[in-house]
């Protein structure tokens, strides 16, 4: 069961959500399947790297959408 704490910050009223233990859990099993499937830290560097990019790009092609819409 996925427990919430919830808090609310006095000085601008906002909900903050303050600790997800099972959401650590999910990380932290999904981190040791990758390191698993790579094998490698080279390929891991290599994968990073590439997401890095595709991020980048992604950004790039966002922000111009958002430009060019303004």
């Amino acid at each position: 069961m996925l427990l919430l704490n919830f808090s609310i910050s006095p000085a601008i009223g906002l909900l903050v959500i303050s600790h997800l233990p099972e959401i650590n859990w999910i990380l932290m099993v999904s981190c040791l399947l990758v390191v698993i499937g790579f094998r490698d830290t080279e390929m891991i560097g290599i994968a990073y790297g590439l997401a890095v990019i595709i991020v980048m790009f992604v950004t790039t092609c966002l922000m111009f959408l958002v430009i060019v819409m303004l």
